[in-house]
């Protein structure tokens, strides 16, 4: 879990919420009843919207890496990795949808 630099009080709280409740769930996921994940997706649905209108954006990927582990190795350790930046974020890459066309940079 990662996210840009917060300017309010209400900015962390909004942000810090969001990404402590990612953290909890997913140490116990695969403990959580159907019924309970239903819920929770309802309300991680609410955050993210809530983050939204605070001007952020959340992005999440799923990584796979070889780890070592008690002297064991793991080929296909699974890593969550959430990342809550402002919409204004250079670095996040457009691209055009459907109706839209994106400006041309060339090089030469």
């Amino acid at each position: 879990c990662d996210n840009d630099d917060l300017r309010t009080q209400e900015e962390v709280e909004i942000v810090g919420n969001f990404l402590q409740n990612i953290r909890d769930y997913a140490d116990i996921w695969e403990d959580v009843e159907l019924t309970q994940r239903t819920q929770l997706s309802f309300e991680y649905t609410g955050e993210i919207e809530q983050l939204n209108r605070a001007g952020f954006w959340v992005f999440g990927s799923r990584l796979r890496s070889k780890v070592r582990v008690a002297g064991q190795v793991i080929d296909d350790w699974q890593i969550g990795a959430v990342r809550v930046v402002r919409t204004d974020n250079p670095t996040i890459m457009r691209v055009a949808t459907k109706n839209e066309t994106l400006p041309y940079f060339s090089n030469t």
